[in-house]
């Protein structure tokens, strides 16, 4: 276990550092738009995120951000719709012009995610209010060692402090999804993964959806 300051996210200040942590922790999933594409595109997702959430947490060691948790509690219909727009209105038409100067790889990859992404939407099991966890995220070096727990503990805490019944989070086994069981989460749903045909060619992965219960 690490010392480890958990504070709230500040958009104006930490969002070089939410980047980072977000592309070492996807590098695997993500590396032809981390190598092929501006940066500017991965700032545009972290901030996607960061539309629909309520409460945005980052993990500090010795001052340097190693990992972010952005969450809502609950999710809320302005922040949802604030979000759709954002990647309709932005994301989606700056990505179909090539704005992010991707090369064909990073291209293909781009609209490879949003076609695997989107079941996430269409069979998330209905529940309102909700509370997810919308990302969730740290640099590899402090990986296993409390940092993604304690921020874990602060969402959960959050959500149990304002009396919600628990939080789902989405995942896949290209990621960590073992946290998940370990903490607690309990899987609800699951279907084919399609999201990286280009970036983990020749693997087949599964979606997951798991619900961590809070009050009993």
């Amino acid at each position: 276990m690490i010392k480890t300051n958990i504070r709230a996210f500040n958009k104006n200040k930490d969002m070089e550092g939410a980047v980072r942590c977000f592309n070492e922790g996807f590098e695997h999933i993500l590396w032809p738009s981390i190598r092929h594409a501006k940066p500017s595109f991965h700032e545009y997702l972290v901030k996607f995120f960061y539309k629909m959430s309520t409460d945005c947490f980052v993990a500090e060691v010795d001052g340097e951000i190693c990992g972010i948790i952005f969450g809502a509690a609950p999710l809320k219909i302005k922040g949802l719709i604030n979000a759709i727009l954002f990647y309709l209105l932005y994301i989606i038409p700056k990505g179909l012009v090539n704005g992010y100067g991707m090369n064909w790889l990073a291209y293909r990859h781009f609209f490879q995610l949003i076609y695997g992404y989107l079941p996430f939407f269409f069979l998330h099991p209905n529940r309102w209010p909700m509370c997810e966890v919308e990302l969730f995220t740290s640099i590899n070096k402090y990986r296993s060692r409390g940092l993604g727990r304690s921020l874990m503990d602060k969402f959960v805490d959050t959500v149990h402090a304002r009396g919600y019944e628990g939080t789902s989070v989405c995942t896949d086994t290209a990621l960590s999804y073992r946290f998940y069981e370990a903490y607690g989460f309990e899987l609800e749903k699951s279907f084919v993964q399609r999201s990286y045909k280009y970036s983990i060619p020749d693997k087949s992965f599964t979606a997951l959806i798991y619900y961590l219960k809070i009050h009993q």
